[in-house]
C-alpha cells in the first residue's frame, strides 16, 4: 500500500509531494488511512483495483493489492479504496486488534 502510494506522487505534481499516514482505534479495530498527492484513480482502475493481474503500471504485476485484501480479510479485516482528493488518492484498511471466535 505504502510503495503504491510513494510511486504515484511524481506523476501528478512533482513540487507537492505528501504521503500521509493516519491511525486510529475505536471499537478494539484499527484504522489506517494513506493518502498521497499523486494523480488519484481513473474510473476504469477503480473498477478492477482488487482484482488479480489487473494494473496501472507499466511493469506492475497486478497482485499487491488483490494479495493485501486477501491478507487483511483472513484476519477479519477488509481494505477499500475510499476516494480521490483532488490531488491523491485515499486507501483505508480496518483491522481487528483482539482475536474473534
Amino acid at each position: 500500500m505504502l510503495a503504491n502510494a510513494a510511486e504515484s506522487l511524481s506523476v501528478n505534481q512533482p513540487n507537492v509531494l505528501e504521503l500521509t499516514i493516519q491511525t486510529s482505534n475505536a471499537n478494539n479495530r484499527l484504522l489506517i488511512c494513506v493518502s498521497d498527492s499523486g494523480a488519484g484513480l481513473s474510473d476504469e482502475a477503480q473498477a478492477t483495483l482488487f482484482t488479480e493481474f489487473a494494473s496501472t503500471k507499466k511493469k506492475g504485476l497486478g497482485l499487491g493489492l488483490s494479495i493485501a485484501k486477501s491478507l487483511l480479510e483472513d484476519q477479519g479485516g477488509k481494505i477499500w479504496f475510499h476516494g480521490n482528493l483532488h490531488p491523491g488518492a485515499e486507501f483505508r484498511m480496518e483491522i481487528p486488534l483482539t482475536h474473534e471466535t
